[in-house]
């Protein structure tokens, strides 16, 4: 008689009583935990530093952010004038919910009084 063997591409493991875990099983739950740990805390510590070279790359800019700030501060409309409405998007990253954002504070506006004017610059900006 020829006996046939069957290959599993499965390791069966013998379970213990009531399927309770082994010393084994244990062992290599916490080996696995602490490398999850260590890959974890090393990449906090490469966000933080994507992170600060970002705000540095950034503080130059703010003076360009204040002084647009004070040009809106200073420019007053009067009631019954036509209004400019600029939106400016970005051209990169997945920004997703700023182009939706910025579409449905556009619609919101049109909706109450039509917009007669408007521009708006970026890739997915549109109107």
């Amino acid at each position: 008689m020829a006996t046939t063997w069957l290959r599993t591409t499965m390791s069966v493991k013998p379970s213990s009583a009531r399927g309770m875990a082994t010393l084994k099983d244990i062992e290599t739950r916490l080996k696995s935990v602490t490398n999850i740990k260590k890959i974890t805390s090393s990449m906090k510590m490469v966000s933080a530093a994507k992170f600060t070279r970002a705000e540095r790359a950034l503080k130059p800019a703010r003076v360009y952010g204040t002084g647009a700030a004070s040009l809106y501060e200073k420019n007053e409309f009067a009631d019954g004038e036509d209004k400019l409405y600029v939106a400016i998007s970005s051209d990169r990253g997945l920004c997703g919910g700023i182009h939706s954002g910025m579409g449905r504070k556009f619609k919101a506006l049109h909706a109450e009084s039509p917009i007669k004017k408007s521009y708006c610059s970026g890739i997915n900006a549109e109107y």
